[in-house]
């Protein structure tokens, strides 16, 4: 079995490699998912385990990037986040699993056996939960957006940028920039000033004016 891991967290990364040594897997590490993307085609691994949120290039791009030059390479994503919105959008692209990060070494084992038997494997309670997610959103009146997205396109609205957003919202600046893509994606739209207008258009958010003078 060859897989390549790609993360930031050194601990994290090398921790999963002797995981996995010692089941008798090859394990290639990489740190920057721009480097492991140059070095794919060589390994040709049997599966590609990255994780959600990661500078630069982030498990939504890698799979992006795998799919444009028609590599078909599988890839899962790992990840300390349990944001339904977002494990919904990265399987949605593409993706054949969300490993949590919480993950014991025999549940790590099975799900990455289940990923390369051809299967996608999601934990049942966030497979649940995506499930339910997907049925409030099949509503007639359901928001076009996310509860989380509309958290983000609130405090666009007021002008706060990236890092600040991630603060108040205790998330990463990687996650930040996902659900600004989504929301762009959902709005169809291609910057933050379409945003803000298309969405206080749907009534999805408060005026300019009304945000302005809380």
């Amino acid at each position: 079995m060859n897989i390549v891991i790609i993360d930031d967290h050194h601990l994290f990364l090398h921790g999963m490699q002797l995981m996995l040594n010692q089941v008798g897997w090859q394990v290639n590490c990489y740190e920057k998912a721009e480097i492991a993307l140059e070095a794919i085609p060589e390994l040709a691994p049997d599966l590609i385990l990255i994780d959600l949120s990661m500078p630069a290039m982030d498990g939504y791009s890698m799979i992006q990037a795998l799919d444009s030059r028609d590599w078909l390479y599988p890839v899962a994503v790992v990840s300390a986040s349990e944001d339904t919105q977002l494990i919904s959008d990265v399987l949605e692209a593409g993706a054949m699993g969300f490993i949590p990060k919480s993950y014991q070494p025999d549940e790590l084992v099975q799900a990455i056996e289940h990923i390369i038997d051809g299967q996608v494997h999601i934990p049942t309670a966030i497979k649940a939960r995506i499930k339910a997610l997907k049925q409030q959103q099949a509503q007639p009146h359901a928001s076009l957006l996310s509860k989380r997205q509309l958290d983000v396109l609130k405090l666009l609205v007021k002008g706060y940028p990236n890092k600040r957003v991630s603060v108040i919202l205790n998330i990463s600046e990687d996650t930040v920039k996902f659900h600004i893509r989504g929301i762009f994606k959902a709005l169809e739209v291609s910057n933050r000033t379409e945003a803000v207008t298309k969405a206080s258009e749907l009534g999805l958010i408060l005026s300019l004016h009304q945000v302005s003078g809380q």
